[in-house]
């Protein structure tokens, strides 16, 4: 699984870049998934309401993707 996709799922299950960078033993400057996959797909995944973090539309959407790419690469291993 792309990495950058493995750090998106964990900063969506954490909904904090702080924490996902924690769980991830990475420091949070290292967490692109964000703004790389927004890059590529050319869609923002993430907003800020009140300094609280949220998945867009698009993002929801991504999530749902990211988590049956997981379980699929988790079965061809």
């Amino acid at each position: 699984l792309d990495p950058r996709v493995e750090t998106f799922l964990t900063v969506c299950e954490t909904m904090n870049f702080t924490k996902a960078a924690s769980l991830l033993h990475i420091t949070q400057p290292l967490i692109p998934a964000g703004p790389a996959l927004e890059e590529q797909y050319g869609t923002k995944l993430f907003r800020y309401k009140s300094r609280q973090l949220f998945l867009t539309e698009e993002g929801a959407l991504f999530l749902r993707t990211a988590r049956t790419m997981r379980q699929d690469a988790i079965r061809l291993q």
